[in-house]
């Protein structure tokens, strides 16, 4: 025999224009049971009813007992049909193996058959009523049986009639395979059209009445029949069911009532069939012989729906701690459990509306690492995330494991607090969030049952500091707190702002704590009458009366249940007999594993108490509920949560619903209690700190009906948050439910912890309120700082800053470099630092998902350090291999500006010019003269400045390959130079004078052997320009004209093609100048002005103003649409070879001079 199962589910049901009324249904399994599948075919009551089996047996339940009736149907014959003529007759259909059907009746416990044997397979019966009864089957099938006998109805249907249901006795509807719908008025048959032609099957029909009738075909589409037409319809998707959720699938039930009742079955639940027995009551067959019993309930329930949602526990598990919290801030409350077995592991069962709760198991610790038996989960890095500490113990001793949530609902540890100190060998029993010094960050605090030595315990607190970062230990509690402590509890009892400290304690008085200024007093046994010894296991504090007080809940050894009722000033008196409490409190009331979970289950604004004991003998649940807060009666039993017991409970709205529900759990097992209540008689009120903590504990939230705030006689409930949680093992949520009238409207007050009030006014019942301690600007400085401190406490950000910095200093050095020792240009500076902080960056976006050190960090820092660095390389390499890797020409280039700086610059041939006549013409008498002293300022201008300038040149002529003998004389003669030092031996001097001698010779020759490849011939090269001019000189009837005015041939030290590009420039600008003109002249003019060769283009255009003589070479300077560059690189590549270009006369409209002034060359 089963135990009762009851399975409470409400049902929401609606659809487009057909909205169906909210009901709550009780699902029982009954007592009794059958050893085999059944069919149900007929019901008086759940205790008198009627099923066959699938060989076709009848049998009759009735108080208990059933009564089997033999079935006369061959074993042979299939596909039973059976259908119910009255309460106890019936028909049967049955098809044998060559798809002919046979018929058979039940009346009165006798079984007969029929002669009828028809030909064609029968699908379905109809009842119309208990003379009448119609079947349908393949290919156009039809029969009815009326006064006793079938008779075949012809139809004009080919297909096969796949359903059939009536409206009214004349208006009955066929369903076919291919040929749509037909309506039967008992005589005739109608085809009734689609909108579009349909071809599928339709399966189902609904039929509200006249004007709401509905089918089904194969693709799910739903058409409705309008002015004697089917149209899709797109409204009504719920009509016909069948929708199957997480915990339930959803189903419209025709009854035996022809009424239409929609239903949310349990998902866990398969039935064979039904039959209403009542409007509200239903029987369900179901697999195995199972009965159960739907019907209408008027006061919520509660069904244990774990394997529902997939909320599992393994086997050989202790689940000993768990938390209902919103661990990912998607607004759904998800559960955390801690598992302990051959090793301890974290279970996260994260919440998703849409699907299963989705199961995320953490990698096991080792084996030598317990966890528990506390945790307390609370945001202690402020950043609007709960984080968790769990107590740990393994072989390095017992210490705190913080958890930082990684703001996607996982966790990764922080850090571990060691409590390996004061000799104390034992664990904490419980750990409690508390802003113990009202700084607006929770600190921790740890209760121990045992000191050292398995002495009393005692009380201290992990503090929290300005880093949001928890770590120092404040033992200086520890004296008035010792005691067999269980649990601690922050209040304000007293409603004067500041919290008082209950500790629950075994084997001594418990302890209330109050604070006057600086002192710290224990007032127990002043405040709480008649306060004894007690095994208190736990204190909870609620405002079970609404008077706007906490009163005190406790469990105990010897009373079992207490409570201690507030008289608004933090004192108590014992009112557990005034509310019916005491019955509870047997006198063996021994405590194993007890936990309480406090709600207003009921949502009737009173908060009701919910007790789990896994007694050693009796072990029970209890769910008392408050009644107007003067008494509670026990409800367990009918709201159906007496089993499972499991060890600890935590009550919370699990599924966002508007209910409180419970979950349990212990060993080997979960139980998740889903409440039924499911309506609108809620208001829920989520604190969020700003100046106070970030999850609003301690938070105290006021309820009044609207236009009443502050008024005593209309306060509707009153909560402070983080009081109402018992013992050691179980957290839930930072939020005030309160149960309201839906039909009313709600002021309702918060006052945070830090002091700051709140009031939000006119709420509508069956929502939550996010409540913000402060808003916009305000919460953003104030938050601002503890949101660069948590970024800068992120292990990712603290490297990504590292590598940044270094990346930085990287670029800065690298760029420094480059620009100090490799003369970079600004483009090409930008160019490497845009390339290296562009790879930086993008490697930094692609990786940052990658789990490798490697990867995520050291490989974007080396691609921008190699970005700056390899340009550094390939430039020193450059560098470091310059002569070795120059070409000759770039060599000679290098070799003909050296000369020609060294010829042009008079300091360094006066200087040459000047040793030379002092070494010629020395005084007779050196004594008194300045020769001595004009000869020693010519010789250091020599050593530091020509010296220097004739080595360059010397390298430079040995690396191109000058004649090794002209080089070696070069040497040598510079090296008699640079060793004198005594000039009173004038006997040197005339050496020396032919040292200077054939310096400057070899610097002649030199220049010669030079200076041929960089001259050339300037009346060829004007010949040529203008030749290849031709088209645009003609094109434009310029008439031009060459003259020289020098004898002989002559060279300029300019290479050939660049005094093409000057004179290119100046004859194209000249032309440009004589557009307008009539009489278009150009005069290029070749003469010498010693030692210089000149070249004059001359023009009859419009001419310059005299303030353009200058400004015509200025970079981008543009008179007549050019680019403005043209005159501009003219005199930069004339600068190059010692000449120059200008304006030397221009009169407008009459004619301008372009001056082009160069050194003379050497030609062959």
């Amino acid at each position: 025999m089963k135990l009762p199962v009851i399975i409470i589910l409400i049902i929401l049901f609606g659809g487009g224009k057909n909205n169906f009324s909210q009901e709550r249904w009780k699902w029982e399994e009954l007592k009794h049971s059958f050893s085999e599948n059944i069919y149900i075919l007929s019901a008086a009551s759940s205790n008198d009813f009627w099923v066959r089996n699938d060989k076709g047996d009848v049998i009759h339940y009735r108080s208990g007992k059933s009564i089997r009736h033999k079935t006369i149907i061959p074993s042979q014959q299939s596909r039973l049909l059976f259908e119910s003529i009255t309460e106890s007759n019936f028909i049967a259909a049955a098809m044998d193996n060559q798809w002919q059907n046979h018929f058979y009746t039940f009346n009165k416990g006798v079984w007969k058959k029929d002669t009828l044997v028809f030909r064609l397979p029968i699908q379905n019966f109809l009842k119309v009523n208990d003379n009448l009864i119609y079947a349908i089957g393949n290919f156009g099938t039809m029969l009815k049986y009326s006064d006793s006998r079938w008779i075949e109805i012809k139809t004009p249907l080919k297909s096969h009639i796949n359903y059939i249901d009536m409206v009214s006795p004349d208006e009955i509807y066929l369903l076919t395979k291919s040929e749509g719908v037909f309506r039967f008025n008992g005589f005739d048959f109608q085809n009734i059209p689609f909108e579009e032609a349909n071809k599928w099957d339709i399966t189902n029909i609904k039929a509200f009445g006249k004007g709401n009738i509905f089918v089904i075909d194969g693709k799910r589409k739903i058409y409705k029949l309008v002015n004697g037409k089917f149209i899709q319809d797109h409204e009504n998707k719920a009509v016909f069911g069948n929708v199957e959720k997480t915990a339930y699938y959803e189903i419209v039930l025709k009854t035996d009532h022809h009424s239409y009742l929609p239903m949310q079955i349990p998902a866990q639940l398969r039935f064979s069939n039904n039959k209403s027995y009542h409007k509200d009551s239903i029987l369900f067959s179901a697999a195995g012989g199972v009965v159960y019993k739907a019907s209408v309930s008027r006061e919520n329930y509660f069904s244990n729906l774990n394997k529902v949602f997939n909320i599992k526990s393994n086997d050989f598990t202790f689940n000993q701690i768990a938390a209902i919290i919103d661990l990912n801030n998607d607004g759904l409350q998800d559960i955390m459990t801690v598992n302990r077995s051959t090793r301890s592991s974290f279970t996260f069962f994260y919440n998703d509306p849409k699907n299963l709760f989705r199961t995320e198991i953490l990698p096991p610790f080792e084996i030598d690492v317990n966890l528990g038996p506390s945790a307390a989960y609370f945001d202690f890095n402020n950043d609007y995330y709960i984080d968790f500490v769990i107590i740990t113990s393994d072989t390095g001793g017992i210490s705190l494991s913080v958890y930082e949530n990684n703001k996607a609902g996982s966790f990764f540890k922080r850090k571990s607090i060691s409590l390996n100190f004061d000799d104390n060998l034992h664990p904490p029993l419980n750990l409690k969030p508390v802003d113990i010094d009202g700084n607006g960050k929770l600190d921790l605090c740890i209760t121990y049952y045992y000191g050292p030595m398995d002495k009393p315990g005692y009380e201290i607190i992990v503090k929290n500091s300005l880093l949001n970062e928890l770590g120092e230990i404040d033992t200086s509690y520890k004296g008035i707190t010792k005691g067999w402590n269980t649990q601690s509890l922050f209040a304000d009892l007293n409603n004067n702002g500041i919290n008082e400290w209950i500790i629950a304690n075994k084997w001594r008085k418990s302890k209330l704590l109050v604070r006057h200024g600086d002192l710290i007093i224990d007032e127990a046994e002043k405040r709480i009458p008649n306060l004894s010894l007690s095994e208190c296991a736990g204190i909870s504090a609620a405002d079970f009366d609404n008077d706007g007080n906490l009163d005190l809940l406790t469990l105990s050894d010897q009373n079992f249940i207490t409570l201690y009722k507030n008289n608004g000033r933090g004192y108590f008196n014992d009112v557990t007999t005034e509310f019916g409490l005491n019955q509870f409190n047997t006198v063996d009331s021994i405590l194993s594993y007890v936990s309480t979970a406090l709600g207003d289950f009921n949502n009737d604004g009173y908060t009701d108490i919910f007790i789990s004991h896994l007694h050693p003998v009796n072990r029970k649940n209890l769910l008392l509920i408050n009644v107007d807060g003067k008494y509670f009666v026990d409800k367990t039993g009918e709201m159906q949560i007496t089993s499972p017991v499991l060890h600890y409970s935590v009550a919370a709205d699990i599924d966002n619903d508007g209910d409180i529900d419970i979950f349990s759990f212990g060993a080997n097992d979960y139980a998740l209690w889903i409440n039924n209540l499911n309506d609108n008689n809620f208001i829920k009120i989520k604190p969020n700190g700003v100046i106070s903590n970030s999850d609003g504990w301690g938070a105290k939230v006021w309820i009044y009906e609207s236009g009443h705030i502050n008024e005593h006689d209309f306060l509707r409930g009153y909560k402070q948050i983080g009081t109402e949680i018992f013992g050691y093992s179980s957290s839930k949520g930072y939020i005030a439910h309160f149960g309201v009238d839906s039909s009313k409207l709600y002021d309702v007050k918060i006052k945070f912890y830090g002091g700051k009030e709140k009031i939000l006014y006119k709420l509508k019942p069956g929502m939550t309120y996010s409540v913000d301690e402060l808003g916009g600007l305000f919460a953003f400085l104030y938050k601002l700082p503890g949101i660069t401190l948590m970024v800068l406490k992120s292990n990712e950000i603290q490297l990504y800053i590292v590598t940044t910095l270094i990346a930085f200093f990287s670029l800065y050095f690298g760029t420094r470099n480059g620009l100090k020792k490799y003369k970079w240009d600004t483009s090409l500076l930008l160019g490497f630092v845009s390339t290296s902080i562009t790879l930086y960056w993008l490697l930094i976006i692609l990786t940052n998902n990658s789990n490798l050190f490697f990867t995520k960090y050291v490989l974007p820092l080396s691609a921008a350090i190699m970005g700056i660095m390899i340009p550094n390389l390939v430039f020193y390499w450059i560098t470091r291999n310059h002569g070795k890797t120059k070409s000759v020409e770039i060599l000679k280039d290098e070799l003909f500006f050296e000369l020609l700086q060294f010829s042009h610059g008079e300091w360094a041939l006066s200087n040459l010019n000047s040793l030379q006549l002092l070494f010629e013409n020395p005084p007779d008498n050196l004594t008194g003269s300045r020769y001595i002293e004009t000869l020693n300022e010519r010789y250091k201008t020599f050593i530091e400045m020509v010296v220097p300038r004739l080595n360059v040149i010397i390298n430079l002529s040995a690396a191109i390959g000058i004649k090794d003998e002209l080089v070696q004389q070069w040497k040598h003669s510079l090296n008699l130079l640079i060793r004198i030092k005594d000039w009173q031996n004038t006997g040197f001097y005339t050496e020396l004078a032919g040292g200077v001698i054939k310096i400057k010779d070899s610097l002649s020759s030199l220049k010669r052997y030079v200076y041929i490849n960089y001259s050339c011939n300037p009346v060829e090269v004007i010949k040529n320009t203008c030749s290849s001019l031709n088209n645009i000189i003609e094109e434009h009837s310029v008439q031009v004209s060459r003259n020289k005015y020098y004898d002989g041939e002559k060279g300029v030290l300019i290479r050939n093609y660049e005094l093409a590009d000057v004179l290119d420039n100046c004859i194209r600008n000249s032309i440009k100048a004589l557009i307008g003109n009539e009489q278009k002249e150009i005069e290029i003019r070749v003469y010498r002005v010693a030692p210089k060769i000149c070249i004059d283009v001359i023009d009859n255009g419009y001419g310059l103003n005299e303030n353009e003589f200058e400004k015509v070479f200025e970079s981008g300077y543009s008179g007549k649409a050019s680019t403005g560059y043209g005159l501009f690189n003219s005199r930069e590549v004339l600068k190059k070879y010692g000449g120059r270009i200008f304006v030397k006369f221009s009169r407008q409209s009459e004619k301008t001079v372009f001056t082009i002034e160069l050194n003379e060359g050497i030609l062959n």
